[in-house]
């Protein structure tokens, strides 16, 4: 693991500032965020967090520890669910593939230890954004859903499921949305599938679903399974997800369709 040190980044008022590192999602890093920027708060915070940081400074977890300005670092502070948190200090993990957790005590060397400990140990909750679970609509042929209506979507094994994983204002997802929206008009009816949708700029999928990385992407779990896969090789167009229906559904009517 890597543990911080004022010698080795750059600084901004003495405060350490991350590097492009921080940004790479094959590390894990304990991020600390200060809302006071005085010279004393600094120099305490940093020999907090460093008493901690040594520790782990031969193990094998790849931990990266780093000290930030609050006011830079306004969306990694909303990720974490902190935003309206009212402590000088806030701290999260950010895991491999995204996933991350925050600190919800008063920050001190032994609740910090235990977060981080606990994080090693694989037995902290994730922290998952998700928009309010919206009311069922049986009318509707594209289902919405959210964080928390994942797993009930995804997991009701009576029917297939198709899942489109999107961010409604980029590009490639606007595209995606004009060609979902053909193939569900195709299946119009069926009872043997269910199609839904998920904003991903809202919301997140549980850990354990493994994605490709980029976007639009698409989830697929089989009638009388709770598998969950995701759709390769990715469809670039209608014709791509009729043909990927075609295979996993091929005794559908609307399979038959031309």
């Amino acid at each position: 693991m890597r543990t911080f040190s004022l010698a080795s980044k750059s600084e901004k008022n003495g405060l350490i500032t991350w590097d492009r590192l921080l940004y790479n999602t094959k590390t894990q890093q304990v991020k600390i965020f200060l809302h006071t920027h005085t010279h004393t708060a600094i120099r305490y915070w940093h020999s907090l967090i460093a008493s901690v940081a040594k520790d782990y400074a031969t193990s094998k977890s790849k931990l990266t520890f780093a000290i930030a300005e609050e006011q830079d670092f306004q969306t990694d502070i909303k990720l974490l669910g902190l935003s309206d948190w009212g402590e000088d200090v806030a701290v999260g993990i950010f895991g491999k593939d995204g996933i991350r957790f925050a600190l919800k005590e008063e920050l001190t060397t032994e609740t910090l230890k235990d977060f981080v400990s606990d994080f090693v140990d694989k037995s902290l909750q994730p922290k998952l954004n998700s928009e309010p679970t919206p009311k069922a609509n049986k009318d509707s042929e594209i289902k919405k859903v959210v964080g928390n209506s994942f797993k009930k979507f995804m997991g009701d094994s009576s029917k297939n499921r198709l899942l489109k994983l999107c961010i409604p204002d980029a590009p490639q997802c606007r595209k995606a949305n004009e060609y979902f929206a053909k193939v569900v008009a195709r299946y119009e009816g069926s009872k043997e599938i269910v199609f839904g949708e998920m904003n991903m700029a809202l919301n997140d999928v549980p850990p354990s679903v493994k994605l490709d990385g980029t976007l639009p992407s698409f989830l697929f779990a089989r009638k009388g399974s709770k598998d969950i896969a995701t759709v390769t090789p990715k469809p670039t167009d209608d014709a791509d997800l009729v043909f990927f229906l075609k295979v996993s559904l091929p005794c559908t009517r609307e399979n038959k369709l031309t």
